[in-house]
């Protein structure tokens, strides 16, 4: 069976205080006449072995980063909280890279 709690670096530990809730702008307003539009795409393979809730709660992170310009960001789940710290120049890649994999043995299954 495999883990799939966050790591324990990634989770708030009691006693330290609660980062800002993301402000999340309704909408942001558009110059007229102009259509929106992708203004970049970004790829980058990521591990098959990768555990998706994980992987998906960095890009959230990542989304809420841009949304936002906060570079604290922390996300509530059933384990606890997750807290990414996230810059113009944090990667996906970076941001997962302190989760857990599916593929990683848990600590009692070393031999």
């Amino acid at each position: 069976m495999t883990d799939h709690r966050p790591a324990p670096e990634a989770r708030q530990t009691p006693g330290t205080p609660p980062w800002p809730p993301a402000l999340v702008p309704a909408d942001r307003p558009r110059r007229p006449g102009t259509a929106p539009r992708c203004s970049a795409v970004e790829s980058a393979d990521l591990d098959s072995r990768s555990v998706r809730e994980p992987v998906l709660a960095a890009a959230f992170a990542a989304v809420l980063h841009r949304c936002t310009g906060q570079e604290r960001i922390a996300l509530a789940t059933a384990d606890g909280e997750l807290r990414f710290q996230v810059t113009g120049e944090s990667t996906l890649r970076d941001l997962a890279a302190h989760l857990p994999t599916s593929g990683e043995p848990r600590a009692e299954e070393h031999t």
